[in-house]
This record gives structure tokens, sequence and C-alpha cells, in this order.
């Protein structure tokens, strides 16, 4: 034994050292798999071609993504972090790397007030949470929970604590780099609002950051902040404050009385708190022991009442036998006796609970059985294939007979094509309906849908209530349901509306007209096609007198050929809900194309019965045909689902006559950028959705200029090599037919064909729009030269009919100047500024004209008439290219307008400063570091004034006021240096003293107004920053600050 057991041991220990092996052979390979990626990876970062190449492929590339709505296609989808200035945009987006990258290199973030809230408030919330979810944790460990849960807890927890601990760095590294602009107000006290936490004020009173601590602030926190203890912290740490050391130890000792006496107060009132909270839950037990008490006596008298009359054995059965008496279902389920023993105590027995359910089953059926039986016939059928087989047994009275039966149907299928060709059936349905029941004998209902029409014929003598239910309900769902046959009126029209308690409560007026038809289409049509086959199921035989006699039919027509005919032989219904399942349709679609095959081949090999077969080809041909139609209109399906059906099609030598429908959702599948094209044209205002086509337009339909027979299935999908197989696979090159050649088809027949009859301008300009907004530079350009060369053609033939100079301008649009500014890099940019140059046809309007401009350009820059006058044209279009060059952040574009066009600024800086955007310090910074010559007397040029007053005076204000500030010495405030004071942005103040120093001063005026709106940082930042300063100027500051502030 001792050898076997060592002979043993040698073998594993051999094992093991071939797994060792194997273990290391493979960690060798693992590890020289990524080196050999590391030296691909150096090989190619240290090719300069290459990194180029990737570069621009990187920047010239425009869409990442495939939108599967084409509203969201447009040319301001996208943005470049270097773009990205506003701190509160970053914080909705959960940017925080990229802030924090943005701070440590000293890039320029737009800070406000609203975002310095923000992000406080984010911080408190993640704070509040991580401490919650803590409390949680300790709770689930008491009551040990599931594995699950607490792991997926743990990943939420790991997640916000990672959220918490990055704002906390963001935090800190405001406060340590981006102090200045980050102090737009008073951090100490917007912390104590929003009642922070302790470790979040414990980070801003570090003495670190050096924050200022004020009397008011103080006194806020006294009065309103929970966390006494941070307050000695606050007074250790922020010893120098604005007033005089007297006043610091005087406020130092009346601020530890006031904790002391808060500190009883808080003592006293956590007391009574825990006794009040002591109380309540005494009394909650008590509550419920009394509840459950008197509970066990109700359970046991009723136990023992019921027990008297029958016994406990066999209550579910007498119950189950009570619930279906007089019952006449076709198929039951089984229902097995529970014969097994109750051991428990009497009083853990829950009886009443199930007695009460089971009478209210017993009273329900009892009020309404024969309309559930009915029901139940409906949807307890036998399922093969997702195909249901229906019938419905019409009860006629007495005196019918066969032949009156039959010249009934006679009469009713005439009247039902009449009525039919009328384009109000339903609404004639309703009215007859009103009438009651009980006058006619046989009522015809007609379904108007879009592509097929249902003939109903119904013989009850029902109430007028009933009927005039369910032909409102019909009006209903022919007007909203999103499937072509309509079923549901057999379902009205036999059951009673409030025999059911998941459809909503109506009495029995016009209010059902409110009705949505998604419950009662959810009962009768989810995801099912019902329909009757005689090759896929097997009757028993059936005498044909009863069938004449008690079966009426309902049939289905196209609408060509609708209500003329009717088959005696079996009920056909076809009725499925239009979902965005594209699976279910597809399969629907390849077993009906299996059975048309099959049937068509008996066709072929039996020649009896030819009348009946084709009656059955011409019905699959037409479900075949509303399915298609359907599965083409489902948001999200692909090319290779309708390929694939397509061959199928082919295969069974089916086709369908190309209309503007199939052209319409064939384009749209192709590419939602195509479709983009057709829904944007001008004139138009359509309901479109996947379910309808053009729904109304309003003076141009676009049906008109449409040719539904260009766009085929063969122009839009067939492939160069003519082989399907790998259509999984195929781009845009792979098509015979190119995104190009299908675009500038639809170009041509609803733009540049219809010039003549609409405005040119308008259209051409959409033209342009949306091949900016798919990012297509190239036919961009194309379209442009168009427009010239058509501008150009236009006004020669006018010359020459009319003998006189006609010089028609094209206007770009204001969208197609902010698509050309936000796209267009700067080749292209220059490319296309050379062509507008050269053509002296493209203008654009705009809102300083050219006298304005004259006055302008002579005072600021001594420019004469004729070399105003004669390019003003040109220059007010340079100047809208640089506002909205400006206005998207493309310093690029204005650097190359200044250096290449010599453009001159006329207004400096471009926008107001009221505006509060981050454009002002952008352009600012700009100029003074490149083009300074240009800028530097600021003085000489004046500043956009907002229409913002910032003078807040009361009405009852002395006149005397305004004569006194009238005597003061004259302040300049046109100039942006006051306009930036006012505004708080401390930022740009401190760049205008950089470059252009001693040129402006504070203010008493500048002081005033700063405060008047709320701007007291940048205040209090300069009188910390001004006491080394002329006295005169300080003293300014400290009254008014005093007068203000303290």
């Amino acid at each position: 034994m001792n050898y076997n057991y060592n002979n043993y041991n040698n073998n594993s220990n051999n094992n093991n050292i071939n797994n060792n092996n194997n273990n290391i052979n493979l960690n060798s390979t693992e590890n020289n798999n990524a080196n050999n990626n590391e030296k691909l990876f150096l090989k190619v970062f240290n090719n300069k071609y290459l990194v180029n190449e990737i570069i621009n492929k990187i920047q010239n590339t425009y869409e990442w993504i495939e939108y599967n709505d084409y509203t969201k296609i447009n040319g301001y989808n996208r943005i470049k972090f270097k773009d990205i200035h506003d701190f509160q945009f970053m914080l909705s987006k959960n940017l925080f790397s990229l802030i924090k990258n943005k701070i440590k290199h000293n890039d320029y973030i737009k800070f406000s007030k609203k975002s310095i809230l923000i992000f406080f408030k984010k911080l408190n919330k993640f704070q509040q949470q991580q401490q919650q979810q803590q409390q949680q944790q300790q709770q689930q460990q008491q009551q040990q929970q599931q594995q699950q849960q607490q792991q997926q807890q743990q990943q939420q927890q790991q997640q916000q604590h990672q959220i918490l601990l990055e704002l906390k760095e963001i935090l800190i590294l405001l406060l340590s780099k981006r102090k200045e602009d980050f102090e737009r107000c008073d951090l100490l006290k917007l912390t104590i609002k929003l009642n922070l936490h302790s470790d979040l004020l414990s980070i801003l009173i570090d003495d670190q950051f050096s924050i200022n601590l004020y009397q008011s602030t103080l006194e806020f926190a006294i009065e309103n902040y929970n966390n006494n203890t941070l307050f000695l912290e606050l007074l250790e740490k922020k010893k120098k404050l604005i007033l005089s050391p007297t006043l610091q130890l005087k406020l130092k000792l009346k601020l530890k009385s006031i904790l002391k006496e808060n500190e009883k107060q808080q003592q006293q009132q956590q007391r009574q708190q825990q006794q009040q909270q002591q109380q309540q839950q005494q009394q909650q037990q008590q509550q419920q022991q009394q509840q459950q008490q008197q509970q066990q006596q109700q359970q046991q008298q009723q136990y023992q009442n019921y027990k008297k009359e029958n016994n406990s054995d066999d209550i579910i059965d007498n119950l189950i036998k009570e619930a279906i008496k007089e019952a006449n279902i076709e198929k039951l389920y089984q229902l097995k006796n529970n014969n097994s023993k109750i051991s428990k105590p009497f009083t853990k027995i829950e009886l009443p609970n199930e007695f009460e359910n089971l009478m209210r089953l017993i009273n329900f059926l009892n009020d309404n059985y024969k309309e559930f039986n009915q029901f139940n016939l409906i949807t307890c059928s036998n399922f093969y294939d997702n195909l249901m087989l229906f019938k419905y047994q019409k009860h006629h009275n007495s005196s019918s007979s066969s032949s009156s039966s039959s010249s009934s149907s006679s009469s009713s299928s005439s009247s039902s094509s009449s009525s039919s060709s009328s384009s109000s059936s339903s609404s004639s349905s309703s009215s007859s309906g009103e009438g009651g029941g009980s006058s006619s004998e046989n009522e015809i209902v007609s379904i108007k849908a879009s592509d097929i029409k249902l003939h109903l014929e119904v013989s009850a003598n029902l109430s007028s209530a009933t009927t005039t239910i369910g032909s409102i309900i019909i009006e209903q769902l022919n007007d909203g349901c999103k499937c072509n046959f309509k079923l549901i009126e057999l379902f009205i029209n036999n059951i009673p509306l409030d025999c059911f308690i998941f459809l909503p409560t109506y009495t029995y007026s016009r209010q059902l007209r409110n009705l949505t038809h998604q419950p009662i289409y959810t009962i009768i049509t989810k995801d099912q096609l019902y329909t009757s086959c005689d090759d896929q199921y097997e009757y028993e035989e059936e005498d044909e007198e009863e069938d004449e006699e008690e079966e009426e039919d309902y049939y289905y027509k196209d609408n060509d050929d609708y209500g003329d005919d009717y088959d005696d032989d079996e009920i056909k219904i076809v009725s499925f809900n239009q979902v965005n399942d594209i699976e279910s349709v597809l399969s629907l679609l390849k077993l009906l194309l299996s059975r048309y095959s099959f049937i068509k081949s008996n066709n072929n090999n039996n020649n009896n019965n030819e009348n009946n077969n084709e009656n059955k080809t011409s019905n699959y041909l037409t479900l075949i045909r509303i399915l298609y139609e359907n599965l083409i209109r489902i948001r999200g399906v692909k090319i290779k689902d309708i390929i694939e059906i397509y061959e199928l099609l082919k295969e069974n030598s089916i086709s369908f006559s190309n209309s503007q429908l199939f052209s319409f959702f064939f384009i749209s599948i192709r590419s939602l950028k195509l479709l983009k094209y057709i829904i944007e044209r001008p004139n138009q205002s359509f309901e479109f959705s996947r379910e309808r086509f053009f729904h109304h337009v309003l003076d141009r339909p676009i049906v008109k200029h449409f040719d539904s027979n260009f766009f085929t299935f063969d122009y839009l999908f067939k492939t160069k090599n003519n082989n399907n197989n790998n259509y999984n696979n195929y781009n845009d090159s792979d098509y015979l037919n190119s995104f190009d050649d299908i675009l500038n088809e639809l170009i041509n027949q609803l733009s540049h064909n219809q010039l003549d009859k609409i405005d040119y301008c308008q259209s051409l300009n959409l033209d342009l729009e949306y091949c900016l907004n798919i990012k297509r530079v190239d036919l961009f350009f194309k379209q442009l030269k168009w427009i010239i060369q058509y501008i150009d053609d236009k006004n020669k033939n006018n010359n020459n009919k009319n003998n006189k100079s006609s010089n028609e301008k094209f206007k770009l649009s204001n969208n197609v100047m902010k698509l050309i500014c936000r796209i267009l890099n700067i080749e292209q940019f220059n490319e296309f500024i050379k062509l507008v140059k050269t053509s002296t046809i493209i203008i654009n309007n705009t809102a300083i004209t050219t006298t304005a401009t004259t006055a302008i350009s002579k005072r600021y820059f001594k420019i004469d008439n004729d070399s105003s006058s004669s390019s003003s044209g040109f220059d007010n279009f340079l100047d809208i290219l640089h506002k909205k060059s400006l206005l998207l952040g493309r310093l690029d574009l204005v650097c190359f307008l200044i250096d290449n066009l010599n453009f001159k600024i006329l207004n400096f800086p471009t926008f107001s400063f009221s505006n509060k955007s981050n454009l002002n310090y952008l352009e600012l910074e700009l100029m003074f570091n490149n083009y300074f010559e240009m800028v530097k007397s600021l003085k000489s040029i004046p500043v956009l004034k907002s229409k913002e007053n910032y003078y807040y005076q009361d009405d009852d204000e002395d006149e005397d006021e305004d004569e006194e500030d009238d005597e003061d010495e004259e302040e300049d405030d046109d100039n942006i240096f006051y306009e930036s004071f006012i505004n708080g942005d401390i930022k740009i103040c401190k760049l205008i003293e950089k470059f252009c120093p001693n040129q402006f001063k504070i203010t008493k005026k500048s002081i005033l107004n700063a405060i008047k709106n709320g701007n007291i940082h940048i205040v209090k930042y300069y009188y910390n920053h001004i006491k080394n300063n002329d006295q005169l100027l300080f003293n300014n500051f400290k009254s008014l600050f005093s007068k203000y502030f303290l």
C-alpha cells in the first residue's frame, strides 16, 4: 500500500510539473504577444506620417454614431473637448475628468453663481447617498439578504463613492488653483445655506486656501448651522476678519456664550424627542396587538359559521362547482382535489381571504357568464404556428329560414358594397347602432382601413346601449388603430364592457370617444394572426344544411374588389398587432410564403376545385402584402431583412406594384439621411410615423413631384455583383446606385425641377443646409457652384428678354452661415471665401446697414466714402462670418479673417458683457495676445452696451440724491473695464490690467453698481488688493463696502 501511495504521489507531482510548464508556456506567449503589440504601437507612434494621418482622420470624421432618428442628424451633434468651457455644462454631463484636466492645464473655465450652486448640491447629494447606503448596509447585514442584491448595492456604492472622491478632488483643485475665478460668491455662506456635510465645510475652512470669513457669514452660521463644533474651528483658523482685533475678541466671547446656551437647548430637545419616539413605538405595538386579536376572533367566527354548512374537506370543491354551475364551455382545465390535511394550529389558517376572493369570482361569473363563455370561445382556441382557428355560431330567430338568411346575405352584401363606397361608412354604422339593435335582424358594419376593408355581417338582438358602444369604439379604432384588419367589433357587439374589471369604467355616453384602443386591442389581437386554412386543421364533418343556417361568414377583400361575393365555407379573419417585433412579422411572412407555395403546387397538380384554390392564393397574397407593408414600416428594420423577404417573394413569383408607400419606406431603410431630406422640404406639414405615409400637406403636396416609379427596390438595393448572400457586410460602394446618386435624384425631383414654382432661395438654402447637416462638405460646394451658375444663367436670360440689366442676388440663410462657421475647416473656409468673393452674387442679410457701417468706419478707422461703399457688401459679409465664428468658438476662423482678408473690427468686444457667455474672455485674450495693435486704444472704441439697467432706483427716491450724483466727479463708464467690473468678471479685469495698465480705475459708481448687481465678490477681491494704492480710492471702497455689505 505504501508503494502504491508513493507511486500515486509521484504521478501527481509529475502532473503538477506538467501543468506548471503549460501555465508558464501560456504566460510566456501572452507576454510575447503583449511585447509585440507594444513594439507595433511604438513603430506607429514614431512614424510621423501615420500619426498625422490618424489625427487628421479623427479630426475630420464628424460622425461616429448611426442615429435611429433623422431629427438627430445635424451639424451641431459633436463638440470637441477643447471647445467646452462652461462649468455648468460639464457638471450636467458628469465630465469630471475633463474638469480636472482643464484645471491642471490652466485652461479657461467659465464659472457662474448657478454653476457653483449646482456643484455644491452635487457634492451634498452624493455625500448624503453615501451615508444612507452605509446605514442600509448595516441593516442588511442584520437581515441577511441575498448575495446578488448585496453585490449590486456594493457596486453602486463604489461608483457613488468614486464620484464623491472626484468631486472633492475638483473642489480642492479649484480652491488651490482657480480660487479667484471660483469664488464668485461667499462660498462659506453658500455651504451653510445648503447645510452641507461637515467634511465639505472643513475643506473650505482649511488654512491653505485662505478663504475669508466675514462677520455677516459668521452671524448667519450661528443662527442656522447645526454643527456647533465647527464654529470654534472657524474662529481659530479664520482670525483675519475685516473688523478690528478688539471686535474679534468680543465676537469670540459672544460666540462661546451662544454656543454654550445652544448646547443646553439642544440636549433638552434631544431628550424630548427620544421620549416622544418611545411613546409612539409603544402605541404602535399596542395597536398591532389589538388588530391581531380582532382578526383571530373574526377568523374563528367565520370558520365556525361556514363549517356548520359545509364539510371542511370539501370547501374548495363546492366553491368551484358553484362557480361553474350551468356552464357550457367546450374545454375545461382538469382540477385535482386537495386531500392534504392541515396540521397547523387553527389560528394560522387564513380562510377569509380565499373565501372572499372566490365569492367575488362566483358573483362575477353569475352576472356575466354568457359573455364570459363567448370570450373564452375567442381566446381559448387551438394555436398552431401562431395561427388560430376561430368559429362564431350565430343563433337566428325561430322564424328565420335558410331562404331568408340567404336573401338577407345577398342584400347585405349589396348594401355593404354601397356603404363601403362612401367615405363615411363607419359614421353611418354608428348612427344605425344608436337606433337600437332589436329593430333590425341583420346589421352590417363596414370597417375602413388603409389597404383592406373588412365587412362584418352581424345579426343579434342586442340592446341599443351595447350597439351604440360598439359603433362608437369601432369609429374610434378606425381613426387611431395601428392594424389594417379590424376584428374588435365582434368582441364589442357581443360582450358588454362592464364585464371586465381591467377595462376603464365608462357610462354609456359619448365619453367612450376618449377611450383608447390599446386595452381592448391587447385582449384580442396581441401578437396573433387569426385565419382559417383547410390544409392545416382537421375537423369533424358537419351537415351542410346546419352550416348554412347557423354559420355566418366574415370575409375580407382587397380595396379594388370588395363586398361583391361571399364564400359560405368558413370564417376568414385576419388581425395582428403593429408592434416593433421584427422577428414575429418575419416569421409570419415566411410561414405564409411557405403555405402559399404549397397551395400553388397543389393547384398545378390538382385541377379540381380551381376556384376555391384561387381564392386561397388570392387571400394569401393579400396577407403577404399587408405584412410586407407593415414590415417596412417598423422602426429599426434592417436592409438584410428586406432583401431576404424580397428574395423569397421572387422565388414564389410574387411581385407588388411599386407605390409611394413602398418607395418612401425603402428610401428610409436605405438611409435615414435620405429620409431627412424628404421630410424637411419647404411648404410641407405632415405627420410622419412608421405606420402612416404622408398624412397631410399644405400648399405643395410632395407626392405630386415624388416619382415612386423611379425609386424601386432594385434601384435602391441592387448590388454590383448581383449576389445577395453577403448582404450583412455591404457598404455604400457595393450598391449599384450609391448614396450620392439617390440624393442627386431626390434633389432634382424635389428642388431643382420646381424652382420656377416656389421660392428658390428658400429651397436652395435648405439644400445647402442639408449638405452641411450630414457633414458632406463636398456636396455643399457642389450645390453652391450649381446655385451660382443657376443665378448667373437666370440673370443672362432676364437681360436678353427685357433688354435691361438684371442682377439678382442669392441670400444665404442664417442657418447656413452658422453651419459654415461650425463645420468648415481653414482650407474649406478659404475655398468658400474665394468662391463668394469672385461670384459677386452671393450676399447675406445683415442687421448692420450700409450707412451704419460707413459711419463707424469713418469715425474710428478713417475710411473714405468710395472705399467703404465699394466693399461694404463684402465687409458686411465678413462681419457676419466673424460674429458667427465667435459664437461657435471658432477662433481659428477669426484669425484667418484678420490675417488673410484685412478684416477690421468695428465693435470691440463684439458681444455685450450682459449675456454672461464665455466669448468675451476668449475674444479679449485672442486680441490682446495676437492683435494688440488693433485694440490697444480701448477708450477710443466704445463698448457694446447691454440693454439692462444697472441702476435700481426706488420710486420714492428723492430728487436730491440725483442732484448729488450729478455733482460728483464725472466717471467714465464707456469702457470694457467698467462693464466687466460690474458683471463680476475678475479674470477679464485682470487681463485688461495686464495689457492696459493705468488706463482705468475703480470708481465709486462702478463699486456701487457691482454691489447692487450682487457681485460683491469682485469688490472683496479688489478691497484686499488695493490697500497699498491711493488713499482716496481706498476710502471709497471702505465707505461703500461698510454701507452696503458690512
